[in-house]
C-alpha cells in the first residue's frame, strides 16, 4: 500500500509543473475543482489537502467545470 501524495492546491501546481513546465493548469482551475467538490478533500486545520495523483487523474479525464448561469437583475433577499 503506497502512501497518497496529500498536498495543498499550491503544492499540486508544483507537481504538475515539475512534470511539465509549460502546463497551462492554474491555481485558480485547482482552487476551483476542490471547491466544487471535484476531487476528495482532507480538511487539516485550515488547510485542505487533496491527492495529487487524483486531481492529474482528474485532468486526463478531461473534466470540464460546469457552467453557472449567470444572474440578471436584483434578486430578493430570503429573510
Amino acid at each position: 500500500m503506497s502512501i497518497p501524495r496529500m498536498r495543498t492546491a499550491a503544492k499540486v501546481l508544483e507537481e504538475i509543473r515539475a512534470d511539465d513546465p509549460n502546463s497551462e493548469v492554474t491555481l485558480n482551475y485547482i482552487r476551483r475543482i476542490i471547491r466544487l467538490g471535484a476531487v476528495p478533500v482532507v480538511e487539516c486545520g485550515r488547510k485542505k489537502l487533496v491527492n495529487v495523483d487524483d486531481v492529474i487523474n482528474l485532468l486526463a479525464s478531461g473534466y470540464t467545470i460546469p457552467e453557472i448561469e449567470p444572474v440578471y437583475g436584483i434578486r430578493q433577499v430570503q429573510v
